[in-house]
């Protein structure tokens, strides 16, 4: 999962899946995440490295290979603030059931992300501090891993 940070004018992940992960960004003028988010608008490839849209320096960075993902927009509105991609799903390719299913999820998270984000400023200007995100993080990687196995995705 992808958040737009203004400040880096990146995409930063906030969630990951996946044996020995570490957090990255995300440049969004690159790839099939950046083409999603600049879009507004999901992909599904059924062969990204044949794909002029994908960008191999994610799989180089994970060292791993991507041999199919979907990537789709959080969007509220006409705002988009992010993506959700998921990839090399473990038997055949995503289908558009797939991508309808991670549409309607996705379109709940990013108001429930908005909301929260909403919270932590209204928390800063109220108390003075700056809202943590001890809960947020923890979910939200349990809601990659719940939506990992239904589209039996490996990340």
């Amino acid at each position: 999962m992808y958040i737009y940070e203004p400040k880096l004018n990146m995409l930063t992940t906030k969630a990951i899946r996946g044996a020995g992960m570490n957090k990255f960004n995300v440049s969004p003028d690159k790839g099939i995440i950046g083409l999603v988010y600049k879009s507004h608008k999901g992909i599904t490839s059924l062969y990204p490295s044949n794909d002029p849209r994908f960008d191999p320096s994610l799989d180089n960075y994970r060292k791993s290979s991507t041999r199919n993902i979907i990537c789709v927009p959080l969007k509220t509105g006409n705002n988009c603030i992010g993506c959700i991609e998921m990839s090399n799903r473990m038997h055949g390719e995503y289908t558009e059931e797939d991508f309808n299913l991670l549409s309607c999820i996705a379109k709940q998270l990013a108001i429930g992300l908005v909301t929260h984000k909403h919270k932590e400023v209204t928390k800063a200007v109220n108390d003075d501090t700056i809202a943590n995100n001890n809960l947020l993080t923890p979910l939200l990687k349990n809601v990659l891993i719940i939506l990992a196995e239904m589209l039996k995705s490996e990340k």
